[in-house]
């Protein structure tokens, strides 16, 4: 097998292998067994993008936090899904910003795993915690854009002062990720924010 024929079947294994850790929780056995859906609607809307309604909801006291089976929050959806007019719509109305599903991932961590810089961006000016790493690889959003190649995002993390030293369950940081990807531009964007520190 050729190199180039190795990195296109190692993505289609990576990719596979992120979507079913994403939405593993969207398969449950309460959501196969019932008969109805068990989404709230403030959590459809934000996954939709449908700023209108979900502002509807939120003046008519919904909560912002509100949590569906997984423990997903409208937050983590409009972050997942780049809907960054919802994300500023649910931070305004309160949100926090911080909260973790069943896997303890965080808004912060989908929009990176996505490279949705600016909604990254977003959330760490309204106090997301940077470092934070979720429990089934040990992801920090630096290390989920270093091993995507998502350049905007990893220097968006940088500029905020992301710790680069950070290591997953295997031991890898994002420089590693970025070496294992053989992405030259992200190994000088990493290597030359640790001559800036």
């Amino acid at each position: 097998m050729n190199l180039v024929n190795f990195r296109i079947l190692f993505a289609v294994i990576f990719f596979t292998i992120i979507f079913l850790l994403l939405s593993a929780c969207d398969s449950s056995s309460d959501a196969k067994n019932s008969t109805k859906d068990l989404t709230p609607e403030l959590i459809s809307l934000a996954e939709s993008g449908d700023l209108n309604k979900l502002n509807q909801l939120l003046s008519l006291g919904e909560s912002p936090d509100i949590q569906d089976s997984c423990q997903w929050t409208p937050l983590m959806k409009a972050a997942q899904y780049g809907h960054i007019d919802i994300v500023q719509a649910l931070l305004k109305s309160g949100a926090q910003v911080d909260q973790t599903d069943k896997g303890s991932y965080t808004a912060l961590l989908l929009a990176a795993s996505r490279n949705h810089s600016d909604i990254v961006s977003l959330l760490l000016e309204h106090g997301a915690n940077i470092n934070h790493q979720e429990k089934t690889m040990g992801w920090s959003a630096l290390i989920w854009a270093a091993k995507l190649n998502y350049k905007s995002t990893v220097e968006v993390l940088l500029t905020h002062k992301a710790n680069r030293l950070l290591k997953d369950f295997q031991g890898n940081t994002a420089l590693i990720w970025a070496n294992k990807i053989q992405s030259i531009e992200l190994i000088h964007l990493l290597e030359a924010s640790e001559k800036t520190e």
